[in-house]
């Protein structure tokens, strides 16, 4: 029960914060069309369009970070029986939380807007003073490519590759200071230390969990809504050959070494590869 409430909560907190910025749209569109400026009225759609894209981002990036640890919490408590088992769990709860995250602001606009508005003179009214948005004139595929490539190019640059390198650098850092060794930094100087006392200040391996979550999370960018921006291979393409070099980089420099562990194949992950390939070819 604690799981399902938990869920349907972090669920209804996505599907606020994505009325919230359609509610920031209607009400900036409003604002910028009264304003005395030609420039501003001229590129009020732009401005619009590309804002709430960032702010769609930026809640994305936060609620990654949010839903990851309420996923954990909540494998934890349900206790389950082997560790195989708490791994699924916690990758299908991960992948729920974070699939939503990522994708309802992009089907919103794909699926509903312009299909909520009413009609001549009975108009469907927000707060009964903002009418619900429409699309363009040709469709909301533009505003759909607007809103995929800043939330794709986003979480490739920043969640995939800055905290990727950032993070563990600045834990480390912080875990020298705490030790021993940032106490007495003039007699460590003196004498040389060993290969594993220099690996213990390193950040302990966390698992392949977050590098296989990205990669479902950017094949779904580039399957699902593929139509809408054909250059999201490209983008994927270019992202991943860089990823390649940032993780040998990370795994060598800032990780404590994994202990190896025998697996039969990817587990769950080419389930949700498989069901995430089926939606695809529904929506486009």
């Amino acid at each position: 029960m604690t799981n399902i409430v938990m869920m349907l909560l972090m669920i209804g907190v996505t599907f606020a914060i994505v009325f919230g910025v359609i509610l920031y749209r209607i009400s900036t569109k409003a604002a910028l069309y009264m304003s005395s400026s030609p420039t501003t009225r001229s590129h009020v759609q732009l401005t619009v369009k590309t804002t709430a894209a960032i702010i769609n981002l930026v809640v994305i990036l936060i609620l990654d970070e949010v839903y990851g640890a309420v996923a954990r919490w909540l494998t934890v408590i349900e206790a389950p029986k082997t560790e195989k088992n708490f791994e699924e769990r916690l990758i299908f709860k991960t992948f729920i939380l974070k699939f939503v995250n990522a994708f309802t602001p992009i089907i919103y606009i794909a699926f509903f807007r312009g299909r909520l508005v009413g009609r001549p003179g009975r108009y469907l009214y927000v707060f009964e003073s903002y009418r619900m948005e429409e699309c363009s004139d040709g469709s909301c595929l533009m505003e759909l490519c607007i809103q995929l490539s800043i939330t794709m190019l986003g979480k490739q640059l920043i969640q995939n590759n800055l905290f990727e390198i950032g993070i563990p650098k600045l834990k480390k850092l912080i875990r020298y200071i705490q030790s021993e060794q940032g106490a007495f930094q003039e007699e460590e100087k003196q004498k040389k230390l060993r290969r594993y006392e220099t690996d213990h200040f390193l950040e302990p391996f966390g698992g392949l969990t977050p590098e296989y979550m990205e990669m479902i999370i950017q094949f779904g960018f580039v399957t699902l809504f593929v139509a809408s921006f054909p250059l999201a291979p490209l983008f994927a393409l270019l992202n991943n050959i860089i990823e390649i070099r940032l993780d040998a980089k990370k795994f060598v420099t800032e990780l404590r070494r994994p202990v190896a562990a025998r697996a039969k194949d990817i587990g769950i992950w080419y389930d949700i590869l498989r069901g995430v390939a089926k939606v695809a070819v529904i929506i486009n």
